[in-house]
């Protein structure tokens, strides 16, 4: 991909231009750029404009000189190869408060029904299968009332149910892929290691929006 050689360099932008998914967004933490041939790394800082997010100052971008990550006039051509990734979901562990581990564990227990420790697949499918049938549920309650009180309008309350459905199931569908992502070693498990993980550093980033 090529870049902007006399802008600030942002990871934002980066991670656009190589379609990471939103598990690498969210967990993935661009700490450089390397040149390969030397091993020097030119680092990121915090990005004060976008959170969670790190940039390269314009100073340092336009400073490196045209031997340095191929530059072609104004701008360069980046590889894979040459950006410095951080795996942010340990960093996280220590910064847990002890309710916010309590919680965790509870929302662990709720899917692992059989207590044995571990999360299987089967797990997952049918803890996010019942969830998806309470809210088609409700929701379906809600549109017998708005009916029963406009008749009238049978046609379009149904409309909105139906569109509603299709939303929850892909976003169940959606959350069922994070979980199996979460495998990290592909045991078709997941350890409570695992889930505090991934759901450690997602409670870090809900308390620092707020």
């Amino acid at each position: 991909m090529t870049v902007d050689g006399n802008n600030e360099l942002s990871s934002y932008m980066l991670t656009s231009g190589l379609s990471f998914n939103a598990e690498q967004r969210l967990f993935l933490r661009i700490t450089g750029l390397e040149d390969t041939k030397t091993g020097e790394v030119y680092p990121f800082v915090n990005d004060s404009d976008v959170p969670f997010y790190s940039a390269m100052p314009s100073s340092i971008v336009k400073s490196l000189k045209k031997d340095k990550l191929c530059k072609f006039g104004y701008n360069f051509c980046l590889l894979s190869d040459n950006i410095v990734f951080t795996d942010t979901r340990r960093e996280s562990l220590g910064q847990l408060t002890a309710d916010e581990l309590a919680n965790i564990r509870k929302e662990f227990d709720a899917i692992d029904t059989d207590g044995s420790g571990s999360i299987t697949y089967e797990e997952i499918e049918r803890y996010f299968a019942k969830e998806l049938e309470d809210e088609i549920q409700t929701c379906r309650k809600i549109t017998d009332r708005k009916v029963k009180t406009k008749p009238i309008a049978r046609d379009t309350f149904e409309a909105e149910f139906t569109a509603k459905s299709a939303i929850f199931k892909h976003n169940m569908e959606a959350k069922v892929k994070q979980f199996y992502q979460m495998d990290l070693d592909n045991s078709r498990k997941i350890e409570f290691d695992e889930f505090l993980l991934h759901f450690g550093r997602i409670q870090l980033r809900r308390r620092q929006s707020l």
